[in-house]
């Protein structure tokens, strides 16, 4: 009995203050912001614990969906691109919805 009361003033307690859902860290960074082509850059989002997913978008065409929080990409043409990292938190017991955050960094890449 002591229990069932439990989770239902837990319960009310949610339904009526909602929870407070912490954000995936925005601590993305990179070993480099210049580099050569075809040299190999480190991306890395290893500290953050609330990844659910991660779209490595490298700003090239070519995009990476998994939970790897470290990887490596290099670049066969000089330029300027935009690496996009999407990381989303899935939905829990106390909401809903996945939420999704992005962050951006800009690489130059020279011959």
């Amino acid at each position: 009995m002591r229990k069932r009361l439990l989770i239902v003033i837990t319960t009310i307690i949610v339904a009526a203050f909602g929870c407070k859902r912490e954000k995936p860290d925005s601590c993305f960074t990179t070993s480099m912001d210049q580099a050569t082509i075809n040299d190999s850059i480190t991306f890395d989002l290893s500290c953050s614990e609330n990844a659910s997913y991660i779209t490595w978008d490298w700003g090239d065409g070519t995009t990476v969906n998994n939970r790897d929080l470290t990887t490596t990409h290099s670049y066969g043409t000089p330029g300027q691109y935009t690496v996009t990292l999407t990381v989303c938190e899935h939905a829990m017991w106390y909401k809903s919805e996945t939420t999704c955050d992005s962050y951006s960094k800009a690489i130059i890449v020279t011959q």
